[in-house]
């Protein structure tokens, strides 16, 4: 009983392996965003913003 379960493992593994490989180099599909960070020394305020399409929209 314990070989044919250490058996199908191995099939699984064998068989498995190439597909996660072959999934972890497929590129990122993300799009480009931007964001920025303020922060003031004189009144020790901050802030930000994220998800814009620009850096001029995100400052």
């Amino acid at each position: 009983m314990l070989r044919s379960k250490m058996s199908q493992l191995l099939v699984a593994t064998i068989f498995s392996a190439p597909t996660v490989g072959w999934v972890a180099t497929l590129p990122a599909l993300a799009n480009d965003y931007y964001g920025a960070i303020a922060y003031s020394r004189s009144t020790g305020s901050h802030g930000y913003s994220y998800d814009y399409a620009t850096s001029q929209a995100a400052e």
